[in-house]
């Protein structure tokens, strides 16, 4: 997936606005926070939907890279372990677990309503510590 320079620098300015408005909150405690695209990434997203909710932009237009898919055109593996309910953050859910305590979802092995959670993106939410 390539991003144009437009996007590219679009990408960048949310990224440092949501970076310098954590800085300035933690300033008067005499605390600097380090760099992590983790809660950068979090923040921004954030304010792309404050952005989209608020201001009519897109998110596509705010923090571009949301709207690509970069499974388009590419294989991609599930894992049989994990399903995928409706909720737009913390939608991976063990097969043990059957309903989704936020949305309501009720996983089926039967009826295969909702699908199976792509490896890749398992392993991102258990790597940044995140409880599945």
């Amino acid at each position: 997936m390539t991003m144009t320079d437009a996007q590219e620098y679009q990408v960048n300015n949310i990224n440092s606005a949501a970076f310098n408005a954590v800085k300035q909150t933690l300033e008067p405690f005499g605390l600097e926070p380090e760099w992590d695209a983790e809660w950068i990434g979090e923040l921004s997203d954030d304010i792309a939907d404050i952005c989209e909710r608020f201001f009519g932009k897109t998110e596509a237009e705010v923090y571009p890279y949301i709207e690509d898919d970069p499974y388009e055109g590419t294989d991609y593996f599930t894992t049989p372990d994990y399903w995928d309910c409706d909720c737009e953050h913390d939608y991976i859910h063990p097969k043990t677990e059957t309903i989704c305590k936020v949305c309501g979802a009720n996983y089926n092995a039967a009826t295969h309503d909702y699908s199976d959670s792509m490896t890749s993106e398992v392993i991102k939410f258990l790597a940044a510590g995140r409880k599945i």
